[in-house]
């Protein structure tokens, strides 16, 4: 237990300030898109709903997934890194490596994706009570997020499969962005997490409501963890051996 509590240390302290900094780039470029706008110019005069229309609002999250994707796949891939030479030291398995490494990426991303809709809508709440257009309520966030495809993706409110299938990419990134390292560890090149990366930006950036597409997105994520786990575990049994 003790070889495994310092993999984590180790893991942790590698990317924590990594996941600070794709949080960070996530508050500056939703607050950007968000206000940087003429029509503010003149006092907050327009609805919160004209506000968000043809927004990238998926310029924010793409650019942190896209950051934390890059870093965490890079923890102990090179044979020449101090993090490599300290896993080796620790003499711990590849198995139990990628196990913690797949578990802590998973909550990377899920605190990604809570911190994009705590800021959502922290941002939103903001604008409307501010402006003199509508009153705040939660009328007015609903029928918001009813309008704009991102918000009804990230926030399907009453809509179980959606919620779930949000959780399936989130498990997907997480187990596939490990098995990356898994494999440069073992001299092969691997791109397992960036079809998961892609399918998570496409289902964000388009708007089709419609329950088979959200299980076509739960199956694929589901097809490439388990192609993932099964890579692993076929990698494990020759590493360990």
């Amino acid at each position: 237990m003790k070889k495994d509590l310092s993999v984590i240390i180790l893991i942790v302290r590698n990317s924590f300030w990594r996941v600070l900094l794709a949080i960070l780039m996530i508050i500056i470029i939703d607050g950007v898109f968000l206000f940087a706008d003429l029509d503010l110019q003149n006092g907050w005069s327009i609805s919160l709903e004209e506000l968000l229309k043809n927004r990238p609002l998926l310029a924010g999250l793409s650019s942190a997934l896209f950051w934390l994707t890059y870093s965490v796949t890079k923890f102990g891939s090179d044979k020449i890194s101090k993090e490599y030479y300290t896993l080796l030291r620790l003499q711990i398995s590849e198995g139990k490596i990628w196990f913690w490494q797949a578990l802590y990426h998973t909550f990377c991303y899920l605190f990604l994706f809570v911190a994009e809709i705590a800021i959502f809508l922290f941002l939103r709440r903001y604008y409307v009570s501010t402006s003199p257009v509508e009153a705040f309520g939660l009328s007015t966030v609903l029928k918001v997020f009813s309008t704009n495809h991102y918000l009804q993706n990230l926030i399907p409110y009453h809509n179980p499969l959606r919620w779930f299938r949000n959780m399936m990419i989130v498990v997907g990134l997480g187990i596939t962005s490990a098995t990356e390292p898994f494999a440069k560890r073992r001299g092969i090149i691997e791109y397992l997490a960036y079809p998961q990366l892609l399918l998570t930006l496409i289902v964000f950036n388009i708007d089709l409501r419609f329950w088979l597409f959200d299980l076509l997105v739960i199956l694929l994520s589901g097809f490439w963890a388990v192609k993932a786990m099964v890579y692993v575990k076929k990698g494990v049994g020759k590493i360990d051996s």
